[in-house]
């Protein structure tokens, strides 16, 4: 078997290796380089997908199923009253919860928009 070669790519990283007879398709922008040449270029970066949107509201029942697996069910209940009756109520009798709102306690909770967001992602499989 013939020695493999570099595929090269636009930008300059190495796609793959293949045996010296094979040939980009026309009006590729994929390049053949030498085994030596491949050796010395970097990997592609891996493909790494953007984060998933935000859910913007979740029934109230299951973002409480969400927060009591996490472990922070009552933690959050305790948090809510002490940020006003407002609140104490609004987490007791909501029917919804949307994320615009559920931000500030998750905050007040600890936890990063990323881990508040997560939660929300539980909740919105849950209801599904």
């Amino acid at each position: 078997m013939s020695e493999l070669w570099g595929v090269r790519s636009s930008d300059g990283f190495l796609m793959g290796r293949v045996p010296s007879t094979w040939q980009p398709a026309p009006g590729s922008t994929l390049t053949l380089v030498p085994p030596a040449e491949a050796d010395t270029l970097e990997p592609y970066p891996a493909y790494v997908p953007p984060p998933p949107e935000p859910v913007d509201r979740v029934p109230a029942w299951a973002a409480k199923a969400a927060l009591e697996d996490a472990g922070l069910l009552d933690e959050a209940q305790a948090k809510a009253a002490l940020l006003g009756t407002t609140w104490k109520w609004r987490f007791a009798q909501a029917v919804e919860w949307l994320r615009g709102d559920v931000l500030p306690l998750g905050l007040a909770l600890g936890l990063s928009e990323a881990q508040v967001d997560d939660l929300m992602r539980d909740a919105a499989g849950r209801a599904a």
